[in-house]
C-alpha cells in the first residue's frame, strides 16, 4: 500500500466517522434535503425572482430567489430532521441509527473516494505516475467507475 491508498481509507474513515456521529436518520434527511432544495429551486426560482422588481437584472434577480428558496428549504429540512431525532431519541432507537449511520457513511465514502478518482482520470494526469499506478485499492474503485458507466445510461435525472 502507499500514500495514495492510505488517503483513500482516510477519506472513507473520515466519512463514516461524521456519519456515526450525525446517525443514518439526519444522513438521509440531509441528502433528501439537498435533492428536494435543489428541485423546488428548479422550479421556482424565476417565479420568486419575478418577485424582487426593485432589481433590474434578472441575474441578482435569480440569484437571490435560489439563495432565499436554498435558505428556506434547508430550514425546513433541519426542523424536520430535528423532530425525526427527537422521535427516535424517545424510542431508544438511538444506537441503532448511529451503527446504520457509520454503515451508511462507509457507502458515502466509497461512492466520494469513486467519484474523486474519475474526475481525476478523466481531467489530470496523475494517472499516470507511478504511485497512481502502484496502488492496490484504486484498480477496486476503476471496477465500480465502469460498472456504473454500464449502467449509467438507465438513469434520466431532467
Amino acid at each position: 500500500m502507499n500514500l495514495i491508498d492510505y488517503f483513500i481509507f482516510f477519506i472513507i474513515l473520515l466519512s463514516a466517522f461524521f456519519s456515526l456521529m450525525k446517525g443514518f436518520t439526519n444522513e438521509i434527511l440531509s441528502i433528501f434535503t439537498y435533492i428536494l432544495a435543489f428541485f423546488i429551486v428548479k422550479m421556482y426560482y424565476k417565479f420568486v425572482g419575478s418577485l424582487f422588481i426593485g432589481i433590474k437584472e434578472e441575474f441578482f434577480r435569480n440569484i437571490i430567489s435560489i439563495l432565499l428558496i436554498s435558505i428556506f428549504v434547508f430550514i425546513c429540512g433541519s426542523l424536520f430532521n430535528y423532530f425525526v431525532y427527537f422521535i427516535i431519541k424517545k424510542i431508544h432507537l438511538v444506537k441503532i441509527d448511529k451503527k446504520l449511520g457509520l454503515v451508511f457513511g462507509i457507502m458515502k465514502g466509497v461512492l466520494i473516494v469513486t467519484v474523486g478518482i474519475y474526475f481525476i482520470n478523466t481531467f489530470t494526469e496523475l494517472f499516470k505516475y507511478s504511485l497512481w499506478k502502484n496502488s492496490k485499492i484504486i484498480p477496486f474503485f476503476k471496477f465500480i467507475i465502469k460498472w456504473f458507466s454500464s449502467h449509467l445510461h438507465y438513469i434520466y435525472f431532467f
